[in-house]
């Protein structure tokens, strides 16, 4: 019975293993502006903001029929580049929750979707 009390209360004070790192920890916090490519039609833009309380927003423009839609949500961020937006205000693709690998370098943010299809923004 002793060995058995003793098992249970090492199981119990072991520390839990460490949520797994996110590699944009301190850096996704901020406006990003979309930058001119393939992902988006010409004349359209796309802006972002991540908040330190964990708010997501999407504006969408186009500048030639001056239609501006906006979404918004919030995100966590996962393991390495993993970023689930979640609780969106309006389903992305028949979607409100989209995890989503992004890589934030040398001042840029590239969002890559589980179809492979990429979008790259600059901070602003």
């Amino acid at each position: 019975m002793h060995f058995a009390c003793c098992v249970l209360a090492c199981a119990v004070a072991a520390p839990l293993p460490d949520k797994p790192k996110s590699d944009n920890e301190g850096k996704i916090v901020g406006k990003w502006e979309s930058v001119p490519g393939k992902s988006l039609p010409e004349g359209a833009t796309m802006t972002m903001e991540f908040t330190k309380e964990g708010k997501f927003s999407l504006t969408v423009g186009a500048t030639q029929v001056g239609v501006v839609k906006t979404i918004t949500g919030t995100y966590t961020l996962g393991a390495g580049t993993v970023v689930t937006l979640d609780n969106l205000s309006e389903a992305i693709s028949g979607h409100k929750k989209h995890k989503e690998k992004i890589v934030i370098a040398e001042g840029k943010l590239t969002m890559s979707d589980k179809d492979g299809q990429s979008a790259t923004f600059k901070r602003m």
